[in-house]
């Protein structure tokens, strides 16, 4: 572990990297550590929250001179990727928190543009994401944008994404105010923490993408639907109905449209046509106007064989406008 005295880094705000892992690929995870450690700002504190191999325990004594200062913390309980954060969090000095998930990448930009995003907004920003790109084993399925900045409350609960802990960067003076993590949701606990951030202050979007978010495999899939149908949507909508309905019937009708629509494409994603099905008439019950639902309901309708041909047909759209945009 580096000493800072002397170190023209001091005096640069320092940036907490919070990383929760459990029975990573060491080589995956290797990647994620390396993404930060070749960032251009150099102020960086890492947190690792893990119960993972002595390899990588090992691998981080012998690579700690990549940052300002690192700390492993062990993870004995394993009470899920929410909870090892808010462990992370704990154990952060920062002025600025940000998360990585253990396979996924940051372009060498990435923090320091955040912190200049920070400095150039103002006192009243407290949150800054980035856009991001979905890849699976090496190849881009697709590049999401960041747009929503200001007030970002009333969006959210209409269902706009702003991305995943990967393109999250917070000041930490929010956390006594806003809370932690709910570790409560094993899925949608990023959206629902920006949602209580979104509260207390201004959100500030970097629409290029400087993440690289890795796609979770079949099995993977659909733990994760089963998760959001039983336990994320419900816990959501009992949370925080009431404040979409405090901002009016249309908001209150598009919040659990959207809720809904999560379970749509994470059951189309796990093969689960007909909960994709349900699912698509309980959001279309509620906002019968929203055309990425009815698109979802087709695809649903005859199983693999339209929601594939589909989901090449949109994945071909995607790369054709990436090419022209690039262009």
């Amino acid at each position: 572990m580096t000493d800072d005295q002397g170190d023209p880094r001091r005096t640069e705000s320092l940036v907490s990297v919070v990383v929760p892992t459990y029975g990573r690929d060491t080589i995956q995870f290797q990647d994620a550590i390396e993404s930060v450690r070749d960032q251009t700002y150099g102020h960086i504190e890492l947190v690792v929250v893990d119960d993972s191999s002595d390899d990588i325990s090992s691998w981080l004594d012998s690579h700690d001179d990549w940052f300002t200062a690192v700390k492993r913390i062990r993870d004995r309980d394993h009470d899920g990727a929410a909870a090892a954060r808010n462990t992370g969090i704990w154990n952060t000095r920062g002025e600025f928190i940000a998360f990585l998930d253990d396979d996924d990448r940051w372009h060498p930009e990435k923090i320091e543009r955040q912190v200049a995003t920070f400095r150039s907004a103002g006192e009243e920003t407290g949150v800054v994401y980035t856009a991001l790109e979905y890849v699976r084993e090496g190849e881009v399925l697709r590049r999401a944008s960041a747009t929503t900045s200001g007030d970002v409350t009333k969006r959210i609960l209409m269902g706009t994404s702003l991305g995943t802990f990967s393109t999250l960067m917070i000041r930490s003076c929010l956390l006594p105010v806003a809370g932690f993590i709910d570790d409560r949701f094993p899925v949608l606990e990023d959206r629902e923490w920006c949602l209580r951030l979104s509260k207390h202050c201004q959100f500030e979007a970097i629409d290029d993408q400087l993440v690289r978010y890795r796609q979770g495999d079949h099995e993977q899939l659909t733990d994760d639907f089963r998760a959001l149908r039983d336990v994320a949507v419900p816990l959501f909508e009992q949370k925080h109905r009431p404040l979409a309905a405090a901002y009016g019937p249309a908001c209150e009708r598009a919040f659990l449209a959207s809720l809904y629509q999560t379970c749509v494409t994470s059951g189309l994603s796990s093969g689960l046509y007909g909960e994709a099905r349900r699912f698509a008439l309980r959001s279309l019950a509620y906002d019968p106007t929203n055309r990425q639902t009815w698109m979802t309901l087709v695809a649903a309708l005859g199983g693999k064989y339209t929601y594939y041909p589909l989901r090449r047909a949109r994945r071909t759209v995607h790369h054709l406008a990436n090419q022209f945009t690039s262009d």
